[in-house]
Formats: C-alpha cells, sequence, structure tokens
C-alpha cells in the first residue's frame, strides 16, 4: 500500500497542470555563445524557465510539490529562472529586464540561512528527496552552485558587492565534506559534488556537472585557489568516472544503485551532454567532448530514446 502511494504521488507530479515539474521539464538548449571566462553567458540556455507562471506576488517562482508537501521555494529553480532572465537580459538590456533578473538574485541573498549542520550561507530544501532516502532539511551542491552563478552574475552587471559576499557564504558548504554536512565528497585528490548527499553515495550526473561549473565560476571570478583546486580534483575525478554514466545507448542519472543503472531522462541526457561539451571545450578534453557528441547523437536516434523512455518508466515504477 504503501509503495502504491508513493508511485501515485510520482503520477500526479507527472500529470497534474501546474506541478512543480512544469518547471524542471521546460525545455532547454546549449548555448554556443557560453562565455568561459567570466559569468557572462551560461553553458546551458534556460531562456525558456523565464515563461514559467507560476510566480509569487513578488515575482519569484514557486513550486507545487503536491501531496503533503504543497507549494514550497526551491532555490535551484530561482536560479534557473533567473539565469534564463540573465540570457534575455543580455540579448536586450532594458532596465526593466536588469531589475527582473536581480529581484531573483536579491531573494537569494536575502534567503539564505544556516543548514542542519551550522553551515552559513544555504538554501536547504525542507522535505525529503524519498528516491534517495534522504531526510528534510537538506542542503545540495547543486542548489549552492546554481545559485553561485546567480549571484556572481548580479555583481557583474550592478556592481553590488554584496552579491559577491553571499556567493563567499554559499561556497562555504561546497568546500565543507558531506561527513561534516557539506555537499562535496574528497576521496584522496578526488573531489566529488553531491546534488544529494545521500548514503550510499548517490552522485547524479546533471548535478556534478552544474555543480563543477558554479565552482569553476566561482574560481574566475574570485580567484579563490581552494575553489581552483577543487575543480582540478573535480576533473580528474570526472575523467577517470565518466565510463560509468554511459551504458550503452544512453546516459545514466545517478550511481546509488550499482546495478540496474539508473537511466537519465531525456532533459536530463540532454543537459549531461551540454555541460560535458562546455567543460571538455574549456579544459580541451577529447574524451568529454567525445562523450558529449555521442549523447547527442543517440538523443537524435528515436530506437534509443523510446528504449531509454520505456527503461526510465519500468525503473521508476520498481525502484522509487
Amino acid at each position: 500500500m504503501r509503495k502504491l502511494k508513493h508511485l501515485w504521488q510520482i503520477a500526479l507530479r507527472y500529470l497534474r497542470p501546474g506541478s512543480s515539474l512544469s518547471f524542471w521539464y521546460l525545455p532547454v538548449s546549449h548555448d554556443p555563445q557560453f562565455e568561459a571566462r567570466g559569468p557572462g553567458r551560461y553553458p546551458v540556455n534556460f531562456r525558456r524557465k523565464a515563461e514559467y507562471k507560476g510566480l509569487d506576488d513578488n515575482g519569484i517562482p514557486i513550486m507545487d510539490y503536491g501531496a503533503n508537501i504543497g507549494r514550497q521555494y526551491n532555490a535551484c529553480a530561482i536560479s534557473q529562472y533567473a539565469l534564463g532572465l540573465h540570457a534575455l537580459y543580455l540579448d536586450s538590456p532594458t532596465p526593466q529586464a536588469k531589475t527582473l533578473f536581480l529581484q531573483q538574485a536579491d531573494w537569494l541573498k536575502e534567503n539564505q540561512i544556516e543548514s542542519p549542520a551550522g553551515i552559513q550561507g544555504t538554501w536547504p530544501l525542507p522535505f525529503d528527496m524519498v528516491g534517495y532516502r534522504i531526510k528534510g532539511p537538506w542542503i545540495s551542491s547543486l542548489i549552492q552552485s546554481q545559485a553561485i552563478s546567480t549571484l556572481l552574475r548580479a555583481e557583474a552587471i550592478s556592481g553590488d558587492s554584496s552579491y559577491r559576499g553571499a556567493a563567499d557564504l554559499a561556497f562555504e558548504s561546497i568546500r565543507t565534506p558531506t561527513s561534516q554536512g557539506g555537499v562535496t565528497r574528497f576521496i584522496g585528490d578526488h573531489v566529488i559534488f553531491e546534488e544529494a548527499p545521500s548514503s550510499p553515495p548517490s552522485t547524479v550526473l546533471d548535478g556534478f556537472l552544474y555543480s563543477f561549473w558554479g565552482v569553476y565560476e566561482y574560481a574566475l571570478a574570485t580567484g579563490s585557489a581552494e575553489a581552483e583546486k577543487m575543480i582540478n580534483g573535480a576533473l580528474d575525478w570526472l575523467k577517470e568516472n565518466i565510463e560509468d554514466y554511459d551504458i550503452g545507448f544512453w546516459s545514466r542519472a545517478d550511481v546509488y544503485r550499482k546495478s540496474p543503472p539508473c537511466p537519465a531522462s531525456r532533459h536530463y541526457h540532454q543537459v549531461h551532454s551540454f555541460l560535458l561539451s562546455a567543460i571538455g571545450s574549456v579544459f580541451i578534453d577529447n574524451q568529454l567532448q567525445g562523450y558529449a557528441a555521442k549523447w547527442v547523437r543517440q538523443d537524435a536516434n528515436l530506437i534509443y530514446r523510446n528504449l531509454a523512455k520505456i527503461y526510465k518508466i519500468a525503473y521508476k515504477i520498481i525502484f522509487y
């Protein structure tokens, strides 16, 4: 009965108009004009996210999770919405576009709180992450890093150093090991960003890649030797482990369960290729660019897409 109830809640998220998934699955694309040397264009084009209509009275996205969770703010959604607005601002730098973007960055700056482990500058999610058996409230490298990317852009277009201060606070949880309540695992010289700090580790690929980009941008903007060292360790880990995320005809979402591998949804399969392509081009790495190109080809293959979709549905029914 408990399993059926959980599956019904998942189904409602997909079927109910206006659910949180109406935001997460808005189409994204690769932005080939992303700026690798400063907080300009982001490698993932979030312009369609700026079309989201589920806003509060102050123009801030709020997510409807249904069931017992209800409507909640999610700093990851707010950051992606903001990055979409930022792209539109760069397209047409009007005062209105700037104001809309900075409203989101202001929300991030004003709503940083202490994590359950006592780390400053975080945006905890108050609900459980059932799929990875994480009890709320919990913090995420994905949230922390995309907020950093947003705050750095806010500083760049406003000249207001308080946004940099908020980004510095957000970095604290990233430099803190998961064993101490942070969002990063340190194994020897390897650095592993955890979107969902679970036990066993889930190491969600899109979360790792988004986090990598946020820390990379932070290192560039601040000159932080610590952030640069983390990026080098994360790049080494990625190059040594990217093959674990290739399941032959598609990309893998995470490594929470070793077998069978959890396939990515098409949306996140595309995100994997976008971010790998960006990272591979910045660090001139043929291996990463090769996987990115392979996954793009797979996404263009109707047979592979349908096989991945059927596999994903079956996986959710059995394991979620």
